[in-house]
C-alpha cells in the first residue's frame, strides 16, 4: 500500500484520464487506515519460532512422528506447521505443569484453609506457574529447560495472537503485536519492527478517538452470521481467500472497470455458496447411505486427522518426559546441543505406524468403496 501510494505521488504529469483515476486514487488513500494484515503478521510469527527453535526441538519432533511436509519455510506449510508447534507446546505445558504441581502440591494445600473454594487455589497455582516459568526462562543454569521456558513463552503469544483475530478482538490483535516487538527485534526482522510503531502511530496518534473505535470495530471479517458460531478472519486472509473467485472475473484496465467488476462480487459470492450448499447436500445424502452400508453407522475418522492425534501427542510427552527425566542433581546445567532432543527417540516407545490399516488397504478382498474411504473401518477387524 505504501509502495502504491509512493507512485502515485512521483508519477509524471499528464492530461489523460488515468491521471485523473490516479488523483482519485491517491485522494482517496488519505483516508484509508493502513495497518498490517494479521494473517501475514500470524504466519511471521511462526516463522520466527521455526528460526529460533527448529534444530534443536521441532525438526527433532517432526522425524520423531514422520511429518515429512512440515519445513523450514513456513508459508510452504504454515498449518502443518502450526500444528506440530500447537502439539508441543501442550505437551509441554502438561508435563512442567505436572512437575510444578507436585513439588509445591504441600505447601499449596497447608496455606489454603478448608472454607474457601478451590478456584482460589486454582488461579494461585496458574498465576504461580508462569512465574516459574518465566523466572527458569531468565534465571535456570539448564539450557534445555531456558529452552522450553522460551519456546512456551513465543508460542503461547502466537496461539492468543491468532486466537484474538479469530475471535475479532482487536485489544487482543494489538496486544499481540506488542508482545512479538521484542522477539523480531532480537531476530533483525525491522519490517515488522516497523509496521508495528506505524500501527501505533496510525491509531493512537493520528486518528481521532472516533476513527480508532472504527478501526477496532472493523479490524477483522466475519464472512458468516454470528449464529453460525463460525470464527472471523483477518483481512488479509479474507483477500487470499477470494483471490480465486476475482480470478474469475474480467482483468481490470480502468477504474470504471474496476468498479463494474466489484458490483457482481456480492452475486457471484451467492452464488458459490448456493452451488457448494446444493452439491454439498447431495454428496452427503449419497455417502451417508453408503456408509451405513458399509459400517452399520459407526464412522471413525481417518488416522492422523486432528481429532485422533493421541498416538502423537503421547510419543511427544514420553520424549519430554526422558528429556527431563535424565535430569540428576549433578546434570543440572546442562548444554544443549542439535542432537539432545534428538537422542531420546530410542527411548521411546509409543507406537506411531498403524499397520492395521495398511495390511486392510492391501488385502485383495476389500471392496472398493472401504478402500476410497479409507478413514471408515469396520467394527469387527479393528478391534
Amino acid at each position: 500500500m505504501a509502495g502504491f501510494a509512493r507512485e502515485l505521488r512521483n508519477r509524471r504529469f499528464s492530461l489523460e484520464v488515468e491521471s485523473e483515476n490516479a488523483d482519485v486514487f491517491e485522494e482517496a488513500l488519505n483516508t484509508v487506515m493502513q495497518l498490517p494484515g494479521d494473517w501475514h503478521t500470524g504466519l511471521n510469527m511462526a516463522q520466527g519460532i521455526v528460526k529460533c527453535f527448529w534444530t534443536p526441538l521441532l525438526s527433532p519432533m517432526k522425524d520423531f512422528l514422520g511429518w515429512k511436509r512440515c519445513n523450514e519455510k513456513v508459508a510452504s506449510c504454515y498449518y502443518q506447521i502450526t500444528r506440530l508447534i500447537k502439539l508441543t507446546n501442550e505437551e509441554l505445558h502438561r508435563f512442567l505443569l505436572h512437575e510444578f504441581v507436585s513439588t509445591n502440591w504441600k505447601a499449596y494445600k497447608e496455606q489454603q484453609p478448608s472454607d474457601k473454594n478451590d478456584n482460589d487455589i486454582i488461579c494461585k497455582v496458574a498465576h504461580e506457574y508462569q512465574l516459574y516459568l518465566r523466572h527458569n526462562e531468565d534465571h535456570s543454569n539448564d539450557e534445555l529447560m531456558k529452552m522450553a521456558c522460551l519456546f512456551l513463552h513465543m508460542s503461547d503469544d502466537f496461539f492468543l495472537f491468532v486466537q484474538s483475530y479469530r475471535c475479532g478482538d482487536a485489544i487482543g490483535i494489538e496486544q499481540g503485536y506488542e508482545w512479538f516487538v521484542a522477539a523480531w527485534t532480537s531476530l533483525g526482522q525491522v519490517k515488522y519492527v516497523a509496521a508495528y510503531h506505524e500501527q501505533v502511530a496510525q491509531l493512537l496518534v493520528k486518528h481521532s478517538y472516533q476513527m480508532l473505535m472504527e478501526s477496532r470495530i472493523n479490524r477483522t471479517v466475519r464472512p458468516h452470521p454470528r449464529s453460525t458460531g463460525k470464527s472471523c478472519i483477518a483481512h488479509d486472509e479474507f483477500l487470499e481467500l477470494g483471490n480465486r473467485l476475482f480470478s474469475m472475473f474480467a482483468k481490470a484496465k480502468s477504474l470504471k472497470g474496476m468498479i463494474r467488476n466489484g458490483a457482481f462480487v456480492g452475486l457471484a459470492q451467492k452464488c458459490k455458496k448456493h452451488m457448494q450448499r446444493y452439491h454439498k447436500q447431495e454428496q452427503d445424502d449419497n455417502v451417508t447411505t453408503k456408509l451405513r452400508k458399509i459400517c452399520n453407522g459407526r464412522v471413525v475418522p481417518r488416522a492422523g486427522s486432528p481429532s485422533d492425534q493421541t498416538p502423537e501427542r503421547r510419543f511427544i510427552y514420553e520424549s519430554i518426559t526422558h528429556l527431563f527425566d535424565n535430569r540428576t542433581t549433578t546434570n543440572r546445567n546442562r548444554v544443549l546441543t542439535n542432537k539432545t532432543v534428538a537422542n531420546v527417540q530410542k527411548l521411546c516407545k509409543t507406537i506411531l505406524v498403524r499397520d492395521k490399516l495398511e495390511k486392510r488397504m492391501k488385502e485383495a478382498n476389500e471392496c472398493t468403496a472401504s478402500r476410497l474411504l479409507n478413514g471408515i473401518h469396520e467394527e469387527e477387524g479393528f478391534r
